[in-house]
């Protein structure tokens, strides 16, 4: 199991406790998994899919990024705006993403980096 694996468990963990939710709690707001199949996910043990997750944050109530926060973000491509889209898209600031398309890196750097201080 590696690091990522490790900390997503953790933060599913955290949050479950923080809501005072039972591993079978949990588990039934996931479409009525077992508690063990919990269990495995917040050691690490299992993964997750994509359904899954977007199951679990919405029985959390948090967005996917909370249990990504603190790893080191892979090697973005800097022409890439496709992650500043998505920030954009669910911040319902569709008007303003075509603003953000026009500028610079560094300006598509700026916004990024407000958009982050701001959620935190």
């Amino acid at each position: 199991m590696s690091h990522k694996d490790k900390q997503f468990g953790r933060r599913l963990r955290i949050r479950r406790q923080q809501l005072g939710l039972t591993l079978q709690e949990l588990g039934d707001r996931l479409d009525r998994i077992h508690l063990v199949q919990v269990h495995k996910y917040e050691t690490g043990q299992n993964r997750m899919s994509v359904s899954k997750l977007w199951e679990a944050c919405h029985a959390l109530n948090v967005s996917p990024d909370y249990f990504f926060r603190g790893l080191k973000p892979p090697n973005l491509d800097p022409k890439a705006d496709d992650h500043l889209d998505a920030i954009l898209e669910s911040a319902g600031l569709v008007p303003e993403l075509a603003k953000v398309r026009g500028l610079d890196e560094r300006g598509r750097q700026a916004v990024a980096a407000l958009i982050n201080a701001l959620a935190k």
